[in-house]
């Protein structure tokens, strides 16, 4: 069996939050009303300041520290021949349940051409890092109803909808449905074996 980098795929890499250089970056996305209304879930939607999100960012580190039930990444496109290495989004692995080998998993890009190009290749270095490093059973994405990309790329991804909240999310003067997607290791696994002998 070949090595493969844990952290490394052909165009991106996972890497710590950089919240001097990447705050900057990330307060910008909040723009796009989506990225905000899942940056700050239980708050009214607007963009976050650059120490907002340093102090999100912060709270997120110090529970990640505290209760070691949280993981948070920077994805960045890999280096170019400059040696730039561009934040494009961040990857939060949430709420571990370790006795049940649980998680839930919330994956952010920046801007809709990077979701199409690389959104499966992100979650594909999530759901590696997920399961073969952390060794957990299963994993958890929620999303609203109106986000149709992530909808297909958990689809895509062999992710099961499991949970229909409805009229759960209050998003652009409308409710959404809530819906909660989910992916069991041995899934995970029968697709990666399928990967390999195709």
């Amino acid at each position: 069996m070949k090595h493969v980098p844990l952290f490394e795929s052909q165009n991106l890499k996972l890497t710590a939050v950089d919240l001097e250089k990447d705050s900057q970056a990330i307060a910008a996305w909040t723009y796009d009303l989506d990225i905000a209304a899942r940056m700050r879930a239980d708050h009214p939607v607007r963009p976050m300041a650059v120490f907002e999100i340093k102090t999100l960012y912060e709270s997120w580190q110090k529970d990640s520290d505290e209760t070691g039930r949280q993981f948070l990444f920077a994805i960045r496109l890999r280096e170019t021949a400059d040696g730039e290495s561009r934040i494009i989004g961040v990857l939060r692995i949430s709420q571990l349940e370790w006795v049940h080998g649980a998680a839930y998993l919330d994956l952010i890009i920046d801007d809709p051409e990077h979701w199409q190009n690389y959104a499966r290749e992100a979650l594909d270095l999530a759901l590696r890092y997920v399961f073969d490093e952390l060794s957990l059973f299963r994993v958890t994405a929620v999303i609203a109803e109106h986000n149709q990309p992530a909808s297909d790329l958990f689809k895509l991804a062999n992710f099961t909808l499991e949970v229909r909240q409805r009229q759960a999310v209050y998003w652009n003067r409308h409710a959404w449905d809530k819906l909660f997607y989910g992916l069991l290791r041995p899934e995970w696994k029968m697709q990666q074996l399928a990967g390999e002998t195709a």
